[in-house]
């Protein structure tokens, strides 16, 4: 008997068709107009496949005379014709025009090079006198068009083909003159490209190829005791510490999406093999307090790394993920050694306790474990990932445990995962020589050896941990020389060599050459070809030693090879991209080749494990469907079935027709039938984090957009809120992204401070609405008031705090930031119009929403500065608005500084002891000097004042000056301003602090202690205040004292606006108190209240209680 069958979603394809890609980039014109020659060169990567070209376009001026240029004008905005110089360089007249040229450059793989089209969308110019313009380009025979605004105009509607032939345009006068070039436009970019090619589909980015996806669809297992490891008994769901899995949830990645820039992958962070078990001791004896859960993560890797000109060091938590949907943790531990003693904290120390021997007994047999949250993580070998990948790995079925195979590799490793900066990391084994594929094949030796005394290194056990290694130095911008409270413990006891990362010194900074004497850099890498990027490609390596045991630094140096800004977590997807893969629940179904035996035909297909699936069957292509089988359950993402047939020939086709509920929220809190739903009483830890914009006229319209503070506790992204109001107003058009509101509002007639108020709705699998409250959140202004920012009419305009740096050399270049105080301060979109210090203007300008920052070629003349800075009348009306602060910068003469270096930047001040005291009384107060340029400590300041008086017995100990005061009679903050002689006779160099110091009337305020509460509470600048701080019940409180001492566990830091307390106490379980010295200058406004406890043994951080805006600074 014949069968034929027709499995569902196959398709047989004779040909691969060619897919149709269109890419539109954009770039700054004045940045076009720079390069050499005026010739850039644009990528257009086709977002699917991830396939692309580039193409070389030159802007070059048109002028009737010889010689003329682009001239860059307005703070790098626009751009003009001239002979740079001459008073026509300000514009482009009748007689200058500009032309453009395109060419083909490359094209990868893929792309079939006969079909590559080009255009220029559209250009921004900036119109001067109502010209009429003429755009004629190889895609466009005439465009004449008149100038009515500064936008952009559009310039070829079609497009030219660019195989073979060159692209031309040219921009002309048709009548009148006078333009400019504009990136003053949308976006700042006045420059917008588009080209069109056909590509054959297949995806080439190893970005998106990579990932282990073989086994999508299957549920996340672990033993839990070695016990049921030896019996092969899983677990689906489990329960121990924080993290209660109580819905089974999908191992590994779940999705994988791209877009030009970028490529996103969604995760539960749960590995495929079986993971665990986890013991505290190599006797197996004490379980591990916590288990593995569901994170649910969509992380974000760039699409093309680049390499970092500035260090960035990793940090505790994921700093990449595996190629199953694993984390990847770098080598940290989270403790370090704080001068005394070894501590915890998010931000680590100069002496930092390495995770693998420390944390390595907790690991299970795959080499990973999970920390309080249960974040499932690598520190080192993946070895269970590593043997589903095929390199060079063994199992033993009887132990459930891997190892290094006892074999020779023959194989270049494969990709193990992604690093957050975009580039790949690889298991052990590469080519023997970095560019040649065919060179053989052996394992990477790491460039990192123990300060032990050998390879030239100094001996930690004889010299003491007293310097750190020059790598540790440079990734932290710092001298490798340690002040003595810096130094780590005496190698003694417990405290051996290699039980800090900073025990290892990198050979290549000590005499020893990276590819003769050892393979990879300090970042724990190389540039070399690879199975996946045969043109070469910088990549990471894991390391071993010739056992298979890891070695230092396991994954990735301390320090990444590339930038970092466009990779790590992010809530949601915000850009549009393209799906690439979709698995776990959402895996497709899958029919292998049917067999037919014994009269029986036996489907086989892959699915999703806990789906249920209906077989159906015809005898006729165009005939109806018959069920065979109904109800067939999945325990595995692999289901077999055998049906009878019904004649000689008959088509079948699979469908999923239910699906188990999973968890599918992090910590697998979530559930609900067939995979929705979140908890059910959403926590009232959810408070809004930002408003933007946070302030707006009475009576007009405003769209606002409220970023909300909850983690893993906001309501879903498709639980559009029921209403949203502000100041009692209701809000239209309501949208939510899952970690932000927007809605539109008219914003009330009354003026001040208003409220916000969201409300979601009650989840679907029951419980109560959701209301989340933000008080005093925006601010409503009175038609016509607010210059350059729209603050209340009724507020103090705003006024310039701290100046860093506040002093610099003459006719030097310096970068300024000039942090602005108020309630009122313009929103972070409005541009300041025009920054000047000491009368010279400032470029490169930007702002904020708190500071301002420009750099400026300082003034000739020295002394104390004014600088000014203006922002521009509001939209809506209204003034400009100028914020001036009066000798708030110091110009000191070339060479000056009291004899330090003179190319190192000046002095500033830093703390003064004490910051407030009470007008027309005595007060001795220690002004403390920041720089490595202070003048040495033999020399005694000619004058120190404080707000104008002049003080007396004055000293200076090389790095604090003290000077006695009898404090001003008016009352506020004050400048201290201190002059130091130079030798060979050479102007004096001034120091001056801004508002440093507070005076405070007789008998009020400034100065003595009160006391206040958080949240809810108030304090005053310049004093001093102790706040009793009532906790969140979320997450759930620490225990009040350790039930192996007794002894209260204490917050390990407490801050009130970044201001770290003192006198911790913690009087009962939800409440601790401590005391605060507020600045003179501290930001006024509600202050965030931030309490973070140590973690619990064998865990990496502890519990951290934010409570948002919880005093209000006056």
């Amino acid at each position: 008997m014949k069968t034929q069958l027709l499995p569902c979603l196959a398709a047989l394809f004779l040909a691969l068709p060619l897919r149709a890609a269109d890419v539109t980039v954009a770039d700054s014109l004045v940045a076009l107009a720079s390069s050499a020659s005026g010739t850039k060169n644009y990528t257009f990567t086709d977002a699917a496949s991830g396939q692309s070209i580039t193409v070389a376009v030159t802007m070059s001026p048109y002028s009737q005379t010889p010689g003329e240029v682009f001239t860059v004008l307005d703070s790098s905005t626009h751009l003009g014709i001239g002979p740079g110089g001459s008073g026509d360089d300000n514009h482009i007249d009748s007689t200058e025009g500009v032309n453009f040229a395109a060419s083909l450059v490359s094209t990868s793989a893929g792309v079939t090079a006969s079909t590559v089209r080009f255009r220029i969308v559209s250009l921004g110019i900036r119109n001067t006198s109502n010209s009429t313009l003429r755009w004629v380009s190889s895609a466009t025979s005439s465009n004449g068009f008149a100038l009515n605004a500064e936008a952009l105009f559009a310039l070829d509607a079609g497009s030219a083909p660019l195989n073979g032939a060159p692209y031309a345009g040219e921009l002309r006068f048709l009548a009148n003159d006078d333009m400019q070039l504009s990136d003053a436009v949308t976006g700042g970019l006045g420059l917008v490209l588009n080209a069109s090619f056909s590509t054959n589909g297949t995806v080439t980015d190893a970005l998106i190829t990579s990932w282990f996806t073989r086994d999508s669809g299957r549920y996340a297992r672990i033993y839990e005791t070695t016990a049921n490891a030896t019996a092969g008994t899983t677990s689906l769901t489990w329960s121990r510490g924080a993290v209660a899995q109580t819905l089974p949830a999908y191992a590994g990645v779940q999705e994988i999406s791209s877009s030009a820039s970028s490529v996103y992958i969604r995760t539960t962070g749960l590995g495929f093999h079986n993971m665990g078990p986890w013991y505290l001791d190599a006797n197996k004896s004490q379980l591990f307090p916590n288990l593995p859960g569901n994170t649910a993560t969509i992380w974000r890797f760039p699409r093309t790394p680049t390499a970092a000109t500035s260090p960035t060091l990793t940090t505790l938590g994921a700093i990449g993920y595996f190629v199953d949907g694993v984390a990847m943790f770098d080598g940290q531990d989270g403790y370090y050694w704080n001068g005394t003693s070894e501590t915890s904290g998010p931000s680590g120390g100069l002496w930092n306790r390495d995770a693998f021997p420390e944390e390595g007994v907790s690991f299970d047999p795959g080499n990973a474990h999970q920390e309080q949250t249960g974040t499932y993580h690598y520190h080192a070998n993946p070895l269970a990932l590593r043997f589903q990948l095929g390199d060079n790995v063994a199992y033993n079925s009887a132990a459930k445990t891997w190892s290094e195979s006892v074999a020779a590799p023959t194989k270049h490793s494969p990709i193990l995962g992604w690093v957050k900066d975009g580039y790949p990391i690889y298991g052990p084994y590469g080519y023997s020589s970095p560019s040649n594929s065919a060179s053989g094949i052996r394992r990477m030796t790491t460039g990192y050896v123990l300060r032990n005394g050998q390879n030239s290194t100094v001996n930690l056990a004889t010299t003491g941990r007293v310097t750190l290694p020059a790598w540790a130095a440079r990734g932290r911008n710092r001298s490798a020389t340690l002040a003595a409270n810096e130094y780590g413990p005496s190698v003694a006891g417990i405290y051996t060599v290699g039980r800090y990362h900073e025990d290892y010194e990198y050979l290549g900074d000590v005499g020893q050459t990276q590819g003769v004497n050892f393979d990879l850099d300090e970042h724990n890498g190389r540039f070399c070809v690879t199975p996946e990027f045969p043109n070469g490609t910088y990549a990471y390596f894991m390391t071993i030693n010739s056992g298979g045991t890891p070695v230092y630094p396991y994954n990735i140096g301390r320090v990444f090879k590339g930038n970092t800004a466009g990779g790590g977590p992010v809530t949601s997807i915000s850009e549009t991209v393209t799906t690439n893969f979709v698995g776990g629940p959402n895996v497709p179904v899958n029919v292998a080749r049917p067999t037919l035996a014994g009269g029986n035909v036996t489907l086989v297909w892959s699915g999703a494990e806990g789906g249920t699936y209906a077989v159906e069957s015809r005898s006729d292509i165009n005939g109806s469907w018959t069920p065979l089988a109904t109800g067939v359950t999945a325990s595995s993402n692999s289901i077999a079935r055998a049906v009878t047939p019904t004649g000689s020939r008959a088509f079948y086709r699979v469908a999923r027709t239910a699906l188990a509920s999973f968890s599918n929220t992090a910590t697998g809190t979530g559930g609900g039938g067939g995979g929705g739903g979140g908890a059910t009483n959403p926590p009232a830890a959810i408070t809004i984090a930002s408003v933007t914009p946070n302030s707006g006229t009475a009576s007009t319209s405003a769209t606002v957009t409220i970023a909300l503070n909850g983690g893993t506790n906001l309501p879903p992204a498709n639980a559009t809120p029921t209403s949203v109001t502000l100041g009692g107003v209701t809000g239209t058009s309501v949208s939510y992204n899952g970690s932000a509101v927007t809605a539109t509002f008219t914003l009330p007639a009354t003026a001040g401070g208003q409220n916000i108020v969201i409300t979601f709705p009650a989840p679907p699998t029951g419980g109560a609405a959701l209301t989340v409250t933000g008080t005093n959140v925006f601010t409503v202004n009175a038609a016509g008031g607010g210059g350059g920012g729209g603050g209340a009419t009724n507020a103090p305009p705003p006024t310039i705090g701290t100046v860093t740096p506040n002093s610099g050399t003459a006719n030097a270049s310096a970068t300024v930031t000039i942090a602005l105080n108020g309630t009122n301060l313009p929103p972070s979109g409005t541009a300041p119009t025009s920054v000047t210090l000491g009368g010279v203007t400032g470029t490169s300008v930007s702002y904020n929403g708190s500071a301002v920052t420009a750099t400026f070629t300082l003034p000739a003349t020295t002394g104390l500065q004014n600088i000014v800075v203006t922002f521009p009348a509001p939209p809506t009306g209204g003034v400009a608005l100028v914020i001036t602060g009066t000798n708030v910068f110091t110009v000191n003469a070339a060479g000056g500084g009291g004899g330090g270096a003179t190319n190192a930047p000046p002095p500033t001040i830093g703390t003064v002891t004490p910051n407030s005291g009470t007008a027309n009384a005595s007060a001795t107060v220690t002004i403390a000097l920041n720089g490595t340029n202070v003048p040495p400590s033999g020399t005694t300041p000619t004058s120190v004042t404080l707000g104008g008086v002049t003080g007396t017995s004055v000293s200076y100990n090389g790095s604090a000056v003290t000077a006695t005061f009898t404090l001003p009679a008016t009352t506020g903050l004050k400048n201290i301003v201190i002059d130091f002689p130079v030798p060979q006779g050479q102007p004096a160099l001034t120091i001056t602090g801004t508002n440093v110091f507070t005076v405070n009337a007789a008998g009020g305020g400034g100065g003595g202690a009160t006391t206040t509460t958080a949240p809810g509470g108030t304090a005053t600048r310049g004093t001093t205040v102790t706040v009793t701080i009532t906790l969140p019940t979320n997450p759930p409180l620490p225990p009040l004292t350790d039930p192996m001492t007794s002894q209260t566990i204490l917050p390990s830091s407490v801050t009130l606006a970044g201001i770290t307390g003192t006198s911790i106490s913690r009087p009962a379980q939800g409440t601790v108190v401590a005391t605060f010295v507020i600045p003179g200058n501290a930001q006024t406004g509600a202050q965030n209240v931030v309490v973070t406890f140590p973690p619990p043994p064998m865990q990496q951080m502890g519990a951290t209680y934010t409570l948002t805006g919880g005093v209000t600074i006056q």
